[in-house]
Formats: structure tokens, C-alpha cells, sequence
């Protein structure tokens, strides 16, 4: 039974792993960016006057809060649609596992394992497609949607 473990585990642990090396270097290369364009910004404006004005500017507003937002904002709709992904990509993930189970019928601890981690999965997949259906109808609801564009002619 052990050993039916070990594969997975490690596989998940390399991805998380690269995940984390890659978004650790996202940020860093965003700080290195903002911090350049700081540098040039205070190189350009020749004084705290000139500094003071920018910022209160339209265009200075505007370019602060682009720069200084550690995350990109993720609209509720590119959201949901990430959910519904991640829904499907684990229910058919839950059925392969469903699938193996049905495979190893002469060994009751392998069936057992995939049966389990298979139901596991399964719902997990279900849950993030009822949830993005949810958060569809509240986000519609609340307008945060944008309005599709139809072609009237």
C-alpha cells in the first residue's frame, strides 16, 4: 500500500516545487521593475515640487496604483472561469481514478486506494463547478460581470 503513495507524493511535491521557484521569480523580477522605474521616475522629476505634482495628477495616480499593486487584479470572471477548469480537469481526474479502481479488482488494497482517492477527487471537481456556478449568479447579480456584446445587425 505504501508504495502506491510514494509516486504520487513525489510528483506532487516536484510540481509544487517549480511552482514556487517560478512565482518566487515573477515577484522578484516585478519588485526589480518597480524599483527601476521608481529610480527613473526620481532621476526625471528634478524636485519634491515636481515629484508632488505627478503625483497628484491623474496620470500619477494612475501609475502609482498600476505599479504598487503586488498582484495583478483577477476580474470575477476570469475567476470563474478558472474554477470551472480546475472542476473539470478533477472530475475526469476522479473518474480515471474511479476507472483504475474498477481495474484493479483482484487486489483489494490497490482497488481500495484509487476508489478512495477517486471519490475524493471526484467531489473536490463537483464542488468547484457548483461553486463557480454560484459565484456566476452572485457576480451577475451584483454586476460585476461585464455585459457581453451582441451584434445587432
Amino acid at each position: 500500500m505504501p508504495e502506491l503513495i510514494i509516486p504520487p507524493a513525489f510528483f506532487f511535491m516536484v510540481g509544487f516545487i517549480v511552482w514556487t521557484a517560478v512565482n518566487a521569480s515573477h515577484r522578484r523580477q516585478r519588485l526589480r521593475m518597480m524599483m527601476d522605474l521608481n529610480s527613473r521616475l526620481i532621476d526625471r522629476l528634478g524636485s519634491v515640487a515636481d515629484f508632488g505634482e505627478f503625483a497628484k495628477s491623474e496620470a500619477g495616480t494612475k501609475l502609482f496604483n498600476s505599479v504598487m499593486a503586488d498582484a495583478p487584479l483577477i476580474r470575477p470572471g476570469e475567476r470563474i472561469l478558472r474554477a470551472i477548469q480546475g472542476g473539470i480537469v478533477q472530475i475526469v481526474l476522479g473518474v480515471g481514478l474511479l476507472s483504475l479502481s474498477w481495474y484493479f479488482q483482484g487486489e483489494p488494497d490497490a482497488r481500495d486506494a484509487f476508489m478512495g482517492v477517486g471519490v475524493i477527487v471526484l467531489s473536490l471537481g463537483i464542488g468547484f463547478l457548483l461553486s463557480s456556478a454560484a459565484s456566476y449568479r452572485v457576480s451577475a447579480s451584483l454586476g460585476l460581470l461585464p455585459a457581453t456584446q451582441t451584434d445587432s445587425k
